[in-house]
């Protein structure tokens, strides 16, 4: 729900918000996956320090959140997060020598 509100009061400010595995709360409830949730707290590499790392890290998650009715290339997905840090990058200056 935070997403959606943040999405909704700065439009400017939001590219692509993704809401996963939210609920009610209701612990009668199916848990996650064990898998998705350690794809989704595990951390990867950073990317200052690994930048290819980071990328295998996140396209491993990927592939374990995505689903499998609807594969997408990994060589898309990498280019997908490449781009997502490359955004990430231009408003953390501090941050540029990671890409080139």
């Amino acid at each position: 729900m935070i997403a959606q509100l943040f999405a909704s009061q700065h439009l400017s400010r939001t590219f692509s918000p993704t809401s996963i595995m939210s609920g009610t709360g209701n612990p009668a409830l199916f848990p996650p996956q064990p898998e998705a949730m350690a794809a989704m707290i595990s951390r990867g590499p950073s990317p200052s320090e690994d930048l290819e790392g980071y990328l295998d890290h996140r396209v491993a998650s990927s592939k374990i959140l995505a689903s499998p009715d609807y594969p997408t290339p990994e060589a898309t997905v990498r280019a997908q997060f490449l781009g997502e840090l490359a955004r990430r990058l231009m408003k953390m200056p501090s941050e540029v020598g990671i890409l080139g």
